[in-house]
């Protein structure tokens, strides 16, 4: 990982010393030296803290600032103090105020805003028109005129190489170039003197395949709503500065996105737009259905696009199709496949009635699928429910499971979806390619920076991998530009070292042992997996054989670690091989080439010759991963046959919110983009340079032997000031006609040039405040005389005025008061006599009351003790009544059973004389 600096010196930190001090979140905070007691212990106070706590720190891990007149520059390489704190804090405060490109020596880092700026006119591109780099604020255009013009005069081919991680703005910039060329080709376009274009529209079809390839080739990511998922060369070729024609190159589309998305991810654009802005009549004919509805689409819970309309977006699709000259015919048959497709997706297996085996449970979306491919349904089944395989002179065909034949279904689809983008590229290709040999070109590498996740995959090696061939030859350019200019002034220099990352691309890419060379042997072996391609890894590189840039993790199961220049990368083996074989099953080529679908069959016309293999025989391996490293060393091939111009792309936050500056996220990212090193690189030469003329102006006055205006050459007239102020000879060197400074000198001059101005400003102050102070006595002592008589006169009569009025006030008073009293007195007694009265009548009111209540009460207690006495008289009434029934009713019983006792006595006494 490159680093800046290594903290300050401690002789350099004495007491009130601006510095950065290392915070957490912040990354570095603002401070200020109050007590350096050792290199170990230097104690310090914290601006940014409200309570100003006091810490100590280690020199070592502190930075000193850069002064005021150095904060917010346009080139970052004329800091005096060049240090990650330095570079971060001026970054910062060009944002606060919307100016988000930064010059690093002749590198641009654009800053997202996530805003529109009015930053993008045709006024714009007329002001950069012919004016050289560094003349104006650093801007896009800049760049882009800088390599045009160069093209132009110098007859060399450019290119321009954008980067960035996603988010960064990368897509939009590359679009502001194009546009910028576009102008400047009209512009020499209409010159009597330059060569009239064969077609006229080739700009606007050159600026139209770029959204074209964003429908196809870009997704919404957690990082970016329009994320470039592919890296892409456009080679705008001209002659004489006019556009006649380009050419696109694309790298590394990323095809596992068609078949699947992380949570709150999308697929391609193209997909939703389809979905949303086919017409009725298309989608009845083609068999579209909303996007909720196809698995490819509904799996990750984002089916739109915040401030996106994909209705709107189609038709501009539909417009950039029809400008780069693709038919209605062609624009038909790309949706056909595009719904092919997404239906594939829709099919689903489940266990077969044989062991192993798989069937589809639902014949619709597979009778669809062949419709719309115009291929038999039924060998397309058996090819996603079986493979074929060749044993010598033998074939048969293996059942698979529901897994693999799910795998096998997203292999079709990924495979149909690629070469159906490589067709779009080649058809824009055809429509913009010169009718003649071009002179001169431009290319433009819009390219995805260094990734890092927590789960680093085959598709992060590859573009970790591209960034690490590219950083080496940004560092190769740099150094290279140093040296130049350490040459063209004539000064003595010495061997810059600088951060050579071949070790590390040896590891990657160098046979016959590396990662590449071990991942085609592995993916060669029916039975690797990545356990087996992990373990091949760890005897190659790990234990006696330890390569500096290889490491295991000592936590994780298929991890390997690769020391890239951006820092520590782990990747997990997982799907690597799979992926490096791109699971290409020779049966799917054969039955598509065989399609009703004149389209459809024409994408795999040529499919073997393209990859370099025989069908049926060595068709169904293909090495994703040799394929980059060839295409890549075709593209490094083209940018060193070019003078490059570098452009950085930096993403502030990751809430994709405008005017907020994570320090510590832009950090990292100029770690990865390489403006680190070109700064090292800078720092450990002679950073800071300025004219002769300048320098003698601004900082003459530190010495007593020069003039005002010397006359003298400016170049002995700083060799005098040098010597006069005792500045060492190895900390700097006189060119011819600038002076070079070693880093940080700039700083000490301004602090001599400062300290003298506040000596002198104080001695002027001290005499010319005692005159002005003497005058101001003279002044004050005439005026106070005058002003004394005039004011003691004035008091008099005011004095006199004011005894006056007080007899008068006084007898005013006097009647008033007896007056207010008289009628207070009247009022007081008329009020207690109201009062009395209302009293006494209350007191009246309040006896007749009560003695109306008094006699009512008596009267309720009168009748409630009649009706209570008549309800005890009548209850004892009914119970007197009832003792008496109920005691009667016993004696009758009583009577009764006497009776009837002797009755049945008489009866006996009868019957037994009857019976004698």
């Amino acid at each position: 990982m490159t680093t800046v600096a290594v903290g300050t010196p401690f002789e350099d930190l004495s007491k009130g010393t601006k510095v950065w001090i290392p915070h957490e979140e912040h990354g570095w905070v603002s401070g200020v030296v109050i007590n350096p007691i050792d290199a170990n212990q230097v104690v310090t106070t914290v601006d940014d803290d409200e309570d100003h706590v006091e810490k100590a720190y280690p020199a070592t891990q502190l930075f000193i600032q850069n002064p005021t007149i150095l904060e917010g520059v346009e080139d970052m390489t004329t800091l005096s103090f060049l240090h990650e704190p330095a570079i971060l804090h001026n970054m910062a405060k060009r944002y606060e105020t919307n100016t988000i490109y930064t010059y690093t020596g002749s590198i641009l880092i654009a800053v997202n805003p996530y805003r529109k700026l009015n930053i993008y006119s045709k006024d714009m591109i007329d002001a950069y028109c012919g004016q050289p780099l560094g003349r104006l604020s650093p801007h896009v255009y800049a760049i882009a005129e800088n390599a045009y013009r160069s093209m132009l005069t110098d007859e060399t081919n450019q290119s321009i190489l954008v980067s960035g991680e996603s988010g960064a703005g990368k897509t939009e910039t590359t679009k502001f170039l194009l546009q910028y060329f576009a102008a400047m080709g009209n512009r020499e376009s209409r010159l009597p003197t330059s060569p009239k274009p064969d077609d006229s529209n080739v700009e606007k079809r050159v600026l139209e395949s770029t959204p074209l390839l964003e429908a196809f080739g870009n997704a919404k990511t957690l990082k970016n709503d329009n994320s470039s998922r592919f890296g892409k060369f456009i080679e705008i070729q001209f002659d004489q500065g006019v556009i006649i024609g380009a050419k696109i190159r694309t790298y590394l589309l990323e095809k596992s996105r068609i078949v699947r998305q992380t949570t709150n991810e999308r697929g391609y654009h193209i997909f939703y737009q389809l979905t949303k802005g086919c017409s009725p009549v298309d989608s009845e004919e083609l068999h579209i259905a909303p996007a909720s509805e196809y698995v490819y689409l509904n799996q990750s819970g984002c089916l739109d696009v915040e401030d996106v309309s994909d209705e709107d977006q189609f038709l501009r699709t539909k417009e950039a199709m029809e400008v780069v000259g693709i038919t209605a015919e062609e624009k038909k048959s790309i949706f056909t496949v595009i719904s092919a497709i997404l239906r594939l997706g829709n099919i689903a297996f489940a266990p077969g009635s044989q062991t192993d085996s798989s069937a589809v449970t639902d014949q619709e979306p597979l009778k669809l699928s062949a419709q719309l491919l115009s291929c038999d349904a039924k060998l397309l089944e058996k090819y996603l429910t079986t493979k074929h395989i060749l044993a010598g002179n033998e074939s048969y065909d293996v059942l698979l499971t529901p897994e693999q034949a799910l795998s096998t279904r997203d292999a079709l689809s990924m495979l149909l979806y690629s070469r159906l983008f490589d067709w779009l590229v080649n058809r824009i290709n055809v429509s913009i390619q010169a009718k003649k040999e071009a002179k001169s070109f431009i290319g433009v590498l819009d390219i995805y920076g260094f990734e890092t996740f927590e789960t680093n995959s085959f598709e992060q090696f590859c573009i970790n991998y591209a960034n690490e061939k590219l950083q080496q030859q940004f560092n190769q350019y740099i150094f290279k530009i140093e040296q130049k200019e350490y040459e063209k002034e004539k000064i003595d220099w010495s061997y810059i070292n600088f951060n050579d990352n071949q070790e590390c691309l040896d590891l990657l890419e160098k046979k016959p042992i590396c990662v590449l060379s071990l991942l085609d042997e592995e993916s060669k072996f029916p039975k690797a997996n990545a356990g087996t391609f992990c373990q091949k890894l760890t005897t190659n590189f790990a234990g006696s054989k330890k390569h500096p840039y290889f490491q295991l993790p000592r936590f994780g199961k298929n991890q390997f670690t690769v020391v890239h220049y951006a820092g520590q990368v782990t990747y997990s083996t997982e799907g690597f091989i799979e992926k490096n074989k791109d699971f290409i099953v020779p049966e799917h080529i054969s039955l598509l080439e065989k399609s009703g679908n004149k389209f459809v069959a024409s994408l795999f016309a040529k499919f073997w010759a393209s990859q370099g293999a025989q069908g049926g025989k060595g068709g169904q391996f293909v090495s994703v991963g040799s394929q980059f490293r060839d295409s890549l060393g075709e593209l490094m091939k083209s940018i060193l046959a070019t003078s490059p111009n570098y452009i950085r792309c930096i993403k502030p936050n990751q809430q994709k919110k405008p005017n907020k500056f994570d320090k510590l996220m832009v950090l990292q990212q100029l770690r990865c983009g390489g403006v680190l090193e070109c700064i090292r690189i800078s720092k450990a030469g002679y950073p800071t340079r300025r004219a002769y003329p300048s320098f003698v102006t601004r900082y003459s006055l530190l010495s007593k032997n020069i003039k005002r205006k010397d006359p003298r050459d400016p170049k002995i007239t700083v060799g005098i000031l040098l010597t006069d102020l005792g500045i060492p000879k190895d900390a700097y060197q006189l060119g011819l006609t600038k002076i070079f400074l070693r880093a940080g000198q700039i700083a000490k001059f301004e602090k001599m040039r400062t300290d003298l101005m506040n000596q002198s400003a104080t001695h002027i102050q001290k005499h010319w405040k005692g005159i002005l102070q003497k005058r101001k006595y003279s002044l004050l002592k005439k005026v106070t005389i005058r002003t004394q008589s005039g004011f003691r006169t004035f008091l008099a009569v005011a004095l006199l005025r004011k005894i006056r009025e007080k007899v008068a006030a006084t007898k005013i008073q006097k009647t008033f008061r007896m007056f207010v009293q008289k009628k207070k007195l009247r009022n007081i007694k008329k009020g207690a006599i109201a009062i009395q009265s209302a009293i006494r009548k209350r007191f009246a009111s309040q006896e007749l009351s009560d003695r109306q209540r008094e006699a009512a009460a008596l009267f309720l207690q009168k009748i409630v003790r009649s009706i209570i006495a008549r309800k005890e008289y009548f209850r004892l009434k009914r119970a007197t009544v009832l003792a008496q029934a109920r005691w009667r009713g016993k004696l009758a019983r009583r009577l009764y059973s006497e009776m009837r006792i002797e009755a049945r006595s008489i009866q006996r006494i009868v019957e037994e004389k009857n019976s004698t």
